[in-house]
């Protein structure tokens, strides 16, 4: 066989082929999803955090308590999380993958046995529902946006919040 077609052929084999083997061992996005709701939040793994949040990992989650970014901060939520909810349990309802960005719509149930921010363990079971966004790079999750309904699990609680403020009056004859 020349010369020419054997560096063709290993041409081929290296731009085509060698990528997809470098990157063999990186989990696929629904795979890093899958780790994520399975072996972090539910089954409280929580020192595996730093292994499947990317370095420069930000939350943008509607839920109070912790801090905003990193594996320590999530941490600190999902530790929250667990000592008011001991029992609580993640299921993902709906997985949807397009490239990065994974899409999941979620419940979240438990009963309420430990303090909040404010709030007493009422001993109330709760349920709630939510749609969380993953952006995966890499086989890490680098972004997380949460939202649940909040208001709902206050009210099974038997909180009701304060739901409209004082009226103020703004404009030229405030």
């Amino acid at each position: 066989m020349p010369v020419s077609i054997r560096l063709g052929l290993f041409a081929a084999f290296f731009f085509l082929l060698a990528p997809q083997l470098l990157h063999a061992d990186v989990p696929t996005p629904r795979e890093t999803a899958e780790r994520f709701y399975g072996e972090v939040v539910n089954e409280r793994n929580f020192d595996l955090l730093p292994e499947i949040l990317g370095p420069h990992f930000k939350n943008h989650s509607d839920i109070p308590g912790g801090r905003e970014n990193g594996a320590e901060g999530l941490g600190e939520r999902l530790e929250t999380l667990q000592k008011a909810f001991p029992d609580y349990r993640l299921t993902v309802q709906d997985m949807l993958v397009d490239g990065e960005t994974v899409t999941t719509r979620v419940t979240l149930q438990g009963t309420h046995k430990g303090p909040l921010p404010g709030i007493r363990p009422t001993e109330k079971r709760v349920y709630t529902t939510g749609i969380e966004i993953l952006r995966i790079r890499e086989g890490r999750v680098a972004e997380r946006w949460a939202n649940y309904d909040l208001l709902w699990v206050l009210e099974q609680m038997g909180i009701e919040p304060l739901l409209q403020a004082p009226a103020t009056r703004v404009g030229p004859d405030a």
